[in-house]
């Protein structure tokens, strides 16, 4: 028995079915489907009610005639296309040779290329006739077909989707800058072929260029939003890891440049020190790359301390300061825990309490519908992910002195936080 436009009907629906033999058996859910295909159920008997293969097979002559009329409709005017580009390069030579002007050559070509009379489709109620069939057949598919012939009401299963995605595994990675960068801190050329901050801060100060800042506390030029200079014990010697931390505000521009930076002398080894000091670093990661310089307008620095926890998590910065993960979208509308390692309990906590049967959730082989809020994964950005959350959380508590937001050790504690 051939049954692939059946087999593929029942699949398309969703109608329960399985094979006997050369047989499928369709167990729910056939009785729409058997009425859109012409037949009806009379004395437990399948009795054809019309000759649905004779009208799809008018239906397909008929949009093999619309696709010649259009077809010889855009020959037609690709002809004319062509014919009209000819006439005008030679009406704007001449006009050019002729010594006119920019806008003069140009009428003259437009003018030129309207003379060549466009005469329309040879019947033009055939191909307004063939354009609307193509046009309803491309929104419709078959389904005005079959409206006519059943008794039913049939309407789109979907035209619209909206949520329902998942992230497609194969253009997912992490989004980096070219060359890859762990903080938005500019040392030029100071940190070598691999702009390492440790080379730079070997230097003890180097000249970059920054925006300029006054501190509104202590009144000293800082290129931070923060200051960064040392609090002066009653010696007047400072004190390594206390900085000022007064709030900055960025100094007028006298110049026209876009950018506002100058080039100024900034006390990294310093600066540095006080950095791994504030957030508890006591050596550096193997790795912290910086930027060649700052192309924003202001040329303002993120904290150092945001690229040291990078660094440490092995997480790339973005050019305006996030960390992001590129995923493409694929439509997806169910799934099984299993298919997406995740635990059939966890996903009951999250709402996910019956399977699209509507029978309660107790395996992981139940097949549930995917929330338009919620989204997969692709499985490589599971560890991505696991690292951004702790530092994420390492950066809140070190850096802003906040409490922690994920708390997660493995990649199922962020299953329904992200």
């Amino acid at each position: 028995m051939q049954h692939g436009l059946l087999k593929g009907a029942l699949l398309l629906l969703g109608v329960s079915h399985h094979h006997d033999g050369d047989d499928i058996v369709a167990t729910c859910g056939w009785q729409a489907m058997i009425s859109g295909l012409g037949y009806t159920v009379r004395n437990k008997q399948l009795h054809q009610r019309v000759d649905m293969k004779s009208l799809v097979e008018q239906r397909i002559v008929e949009l093999q005639n619309c696709s010649v009329v259009l077809r010889n409709e855009a020959e037609r005017l690709d002809k004319l296309r062509k014919q009209r580009s000819t006439v005008r390069i030679a009406a704007e030579t001449e006009a050019r040779q002729r010594g006119l002007g920019i806008a003069e050559t140009d009428q003259v070509g437009q003018d030129a290329a309207d003379s060549v009379e466009d005469l329309g489709p040879e019947d033009v109620a055939l191909y307004s006739s063939s354009l609307r069939i193509h046009d309803n057949h491309v929104v419709d598919g078959i389904l005005p077909l079959i409206r006519e012939t059943s008794s039913l009401r049939w309407e789109h299963a979907a035209p619209q989707r909206i949520g329902c995605r998942m992230g497609r595994p194969e253009k997912s990675a992490p989004r980096e800058m070219t060359p890859r960068s762990h903080t938005l801190f500019p040392i030029a050329l100071e940190g070598g072929n691999q702009r390492l901050i440790s080379n730079a801060a070997g230097k003890g100060s180097i000249r970059i260029q920054m925006g300029k800042r006054i501190c509104s506390r202590c009144g000293k030029d800082s290129p931070f939003i923060r200051c960064h200079h040392r609090v002066l014990d009653d010696a007047g010697i400072p004190k390594v890891g206390e900085t000022c931390g007064g709030r900055t505000d960025m100094k007028e521009s006298t110049g026209r440049s876009r950018r506002r930076g100058e080039m100024q002398s900034v006390p990294l080894e310093a600066i540095l020190e006080d950095a791994q000091l504030r957030i508890g670093m006591g050596r550096l990661p193997q790795q912290v790359k910086c930027v060649k310089e700052l192309k924003s307008r202001n040329q303002t620095p993120e904290p150092i301390e945001k690229g040291l926890l990078r660094a440490k998590y092995d997480l790339p910065v973005f050019r305006d300061g996030t960390i992001r993960f590129d995923m493409s979208d694929v439509p997806v509308t169910h799934f099984t825990p299993k298919e997406i390692d995740v635990d059939w309990k966890q996903l009951h906590a999250l709402g996910y309490t019956h399977d699209w049967e509507g029978n309660p959730l107790e395996s992981d082989e139940q097949m549930l519908e995917l929330y338009p809020q919620d989204f997969i994964v692709a499985r490589n950005a599971a560890d991505y992910f696991l690292r951004a959350a702790q530092f994420i959380d390492e950066m809140l508590v070190k850096f802003y002195g906040l409490e922690p937001y994920y708390n997660a050790a493995n990649k199922d504690d962020l299953v329904g936080r992200l």
